[in-house]
Order: structure tokens, then C-alpha cells, then sequence
């Protein structure tokens, strides 16, 4: 004893089942082909992992760093597009721009440096404890200001006894004013 009658957003039909005290989704039944129900699912955007994959791929890669030892590939066109730093730096007639140059970082963690790296290739940054204080070095550096803010707000957010000293000391090192004054 059907109560009502539904198609959702993909074209699945919705029954009320009103005997059974349920209700009921039946897909691929072909009921829903009008114009006005999308047919075509579109799932997520996969632009974000696919980009940040390419961190993990030196195929296509066409510039290198070196953090602490550790190799990292990159690619000049998003750090160009991400960067006015970097830009600068890869469009110069420095050592650093020639083919097959290895860029040298000085002050950072190769983890920090990942996650500023990862910054700009997706917008986003997942930040921990151990990290954050380098990648907002290295943001503050590389004229990153939302990654800068993305630093601070974590530090904020996440300020604990346990860590605030810590950070303080580093912030103190690295001449991150604002993040000293937050920790005091």
C-alpha cells in the first residue's frame, strides 16, 4: 500500500510503504528519466587529491628541493601560479631557476616544507603540533599569508600547557611576533 511517491536528486524512487511502516528506495528502475531529474550523477571533485598526488609523483615534476637531505619534486607552473616567492625565484637568472638546479632550504623540516609545498598545490594545509610553528616560518617567508592565518588559528585553537611553552621558545627563535604575544 504505497502512501506516496518520490524521485530524489539521482533518479532513485521513493515509496511510503504505508502497510509495512517503512520506506522503500528503488534505483536503476528507469522511472526517473524527465528532464528535471539529473541523470547524470556528478560525484565529488577529485582536482584536490589529484594535485596533491602529484607531490608524490616526480614523473612530470620539473624542479627539486632539498630539506634536511630529502629530495622533494615540485612543479615550477603551480608554484609560479601559487607564489609571488617562488615566481620570482623561478623566473629570475639565479642558480635556483637554471634546468636541474636542486633548491637548498635552509630553517625548515622536511615535513614542514611538505606541508607548505602541499599548501600550494591544494589550499589547505593539515597541521600537528610538531609542525606548525616551521610551516608558519616558512609561510611568513614565502609571503603566504592565508597559510600564515591557517598556522595562527591552529595555534590558537590548539594551545595547550603542554605545548604553549614550546611554541613561545620557537616563536621567540623565529621572530613570529604575533604568535609570541598569542603564546604569552
Amino acid at each position: 500500500h504505497p502512501f506516496g511517491v518520490a524521485i530524489d536528486a539521482e533518479g532513485n524512487v521513493i515509496v511510503a510503504d504505508s502497510e509495512n511502516h517503512c520506506i522503500r528506495k528503488l534505483t536503476n528502475c528507469s522511472l526517473g528519466c524527465g528532464l528535471a531529474v539529473p541523470r547524470w550523477h556528478v560525484g565529488p571533485s577529485s582536482v584536490v587529491s589529484d594535485l596533491l598526488s602529484l607531490m608524490d609523483d616526480d614523473s612530470f615534476s620539473d624542479v627539486a628541493f632539498e630539506v634536511e637531505g630529502t629530495r622533494i619534486a615540485a612543479h615550477r607552473n603551480i608554484l609560479a601560479m601559487r607564489s609571488e616567492y617562488f615566481r620570482g625565484m623561478l623566473q629570475s637568472n639565479c642558480r635556483e631557476a637554471q634546468p636541474g638546479a636542486v633548491i637548498q632550504i635552509g630553517e625548515s623540516t622536511a615535513a614542514a616544507f611538505r606541508k607548505v609545498l602541499g599548501f600550494l598545490y591544494s589550499d589547505t594545509v593539515e597541521l600537528d603540533d610538531d609542525v606548525v610553528v616551521d610551516v608558519m616560518r616558512k609561510a611568513r617567508e614565502y609571503q603566504l599569508v592565508r597559510a600564515y592565518n591557517l598556522c595562527m588559528r591552529y595555534c590558537v585553537k590548539h594551545a595547550r600547557p603542554s605545548n604553549a611553552v614550546e611554541w613561545l621558545l620557537k616563536a621567540d627563535a623565529c621572530a613570529l611576533d604575533e604568535l609570541r604575544g598569542v603564546m604569552l
